[in-house]
């Protein structure tokens, strides 16, 4: 049985038996994540237990994206969100997972973009989906998975870089996920003036 606490930034709960110290922390700290989406309300700190909340209570009250800041005289790096893949059955079903510009990485490790470590038959790195701005388009490539990468409704086998579109269906271990798109013929982000 898990034992789950709060982490000493009073943010997350996370298995202590599992890790050493918080591991979102750890993202956020190397840089590998932003601030959570949901932080622990007032009346979880006081106790040292999770507290199971009523469906539809969970109010995402952070900005969708990040901004990163390097040195003064450099310019800050804003990297949107161009679309979400939704857990639609397996272990994370129900879950949402953002997607930014470039390469997002499903697997089953911490550091992945997009991590559902409760599927065990997922690869510690088992997909890609990319999003390239330049040409307004989605696509998905298996990581040379163990279990293979596929399209949904035919179970297509994905082998290479494939394009993909709102509400295709990409079965990855046990879970299958639905792409929803922000980025598409009506709407791009715009670069900054």
């Amino acid at each position: 049985m898990s034992r789950m606490i709060l982490c000493p930034d009073r943010i997350h709960y996370y298995d202590s038996e599992k890790y050493s110290e918080c591991p979102y922390c750890k993202r956020i700290r190397e840089g590998k994540g932003a601030k959570p989406t949901a932080p622990a309300e007032e009346e979880d700190l006081k106790s040292s237990k999770p507290k199971v909340k009523k469906r539809g209570a969970h109010i995402d009250r952070d900005a969708t994206a990040p901004w990163y800041s390097g040195e003064k005289e450099s310019e800050e790096i804003f990297e949107p969100v161009v679309g979400w893949l939704i857990a639609i059955e397996g272990p994370a079903k129900g879950r949402d997972f953002r997607l930014k510009p470039g390469r997002n990485v499903i697997g089953r490790i911490m550091e992945a973009d997009i991590c559902i470590e409760e599927d065990d038959l997922l690869s510690r790195e088992h997909t890609i989906v990319y999003y390239y701005s330049e040409i307004n388009n989605f696509y998905v490539e298996d990581n040379k998975s163990k279990h293979g990468t596929f399209l949904l409704p035919n179970k297509d086998v994905i082998v290479e870089r494939k394009p993909i579109k709102d509400g295709d269906k990409i079965l990855v271990g046990k879970t299958i996920l639905l792409l929803k798109t922000l980025c598409n013929e009506d709407f791009q982000w715009k670069e900054k003036t």
